[in-house]
């Protein structure tokens, strides 16, 4: 193990990242760049390119030294079993899967690596971001909030990235990443909250989240109905959560027609 990966964790506790790459050659070496800059409290790096047709393949070679494995998909199987094989390779305690073009401070996982001891999930707070000028417009802030499904279903994201969420290894193990209607990030959220998970909340070290067209998760901001079938079938699971349902629809609705709104102000 070369010095760069020689690592110190609260509790000896070590944290493992998951990178899925599909066409990302645009953002994707400011995150690499992010994920250098965290180097010291990243036990293991993961990256998983899904058949990229752009220069996504050059840019991780280029990288290589950053990675423990590095896996290139000879034909395109979706974000989710991306994330899955990501997962099932991890030798870490927590687990962190991070997107292609996601930003984050130089103390991240610094940050979260003093949580540790605490909790079994870790969940960050949020700031969107204009891909073209990289402005901020949107702040998603979880201080002083009670973190629970039904907070998520009434007042919360309703489509948070898999970037703000960190998480013991045995949680990820249990869920099954599938291409659910909407996303997968919303429905290991609700479902690891379900099952009231020791929650943390990391302040005053956001994930930056770019929001642009080649971003797996914007037709999830920018159609409402796309959240609202994945939340539909979770409350179908857990009936005790239908009473929220129509709150989370008026959320979701208000939330896209916020982000577009706000879009708009920037660009203009």
């Amino acid at each position: 193990m070369n010095a760069l990966k020689e690592t110190t964790f609260p509790q000896n506790e070590s944290l493992s990242v998951v990178l899925t790459v599909f066409n990302g050659q645009q953002f994707l070496q400011e995150t690499l760049d992010c994920l250098r800059k965290n180097r010291e409290f990243i036990h293991q790096i993961i990256v998983i390119d899904d058949a990229s047709c752009d220069n996504s393949r050059q840019i991780i070679l280029k990288n290589k030294p950053l990675f423990d494995l590095v896996i290139f998909h000879p034909y395109n199987l979706g974000v989710s079993k991306s994330r899955q094989e990501g997962v099932h390779q991890t030798t870490g305690d927590w687990i962190h899967i991070v997107d292609q073009d996601d930003l984050f401070p130089p103390d991240f996982h610094r940050r979260a690596a003093h949580l540790f001891p605490f909790s079994d999930l870790i969940l960050s707070e949020m700031e969107i971001l204009n891909s073209l000028e990289n402005r901020i417009y949107q702040v998603i802030n979880l201080r002083e909030r009670k973190i629970s499904v039904e907070h998520f279903l009434t007042e919360g994201s309703p489509a948070p990235t898999q970037s703000q969420i960190i998480g013991r290894r045995s949680l990820f193990l249990q869920h099954n990443f599938l291409p659910f209607p909407g996303n997968d990030d919303t429905d290991f959220l609700l479902r690891t909250l379900e099952k009231r998970t020791r929650t943390t909340i990391l302040t005053g070290a956001p994930v930056y989240w770019r929001w642009h067209k080649t971003n797996n998760s914007y037709s999830t901001v920018t159609d409402p109905s796309i959240i609202f079938q994945l939340l539909k079938k979770f409350v179908n699971d857990f009936p005790r959560y239908r009473p929220f349902l129509n709150q989370a629809k008026s959320l979701s609705l208000r939330y896209a027609a916020t982000l577009r709104k706000k879009n708009r102000e920037t660009m203009a």
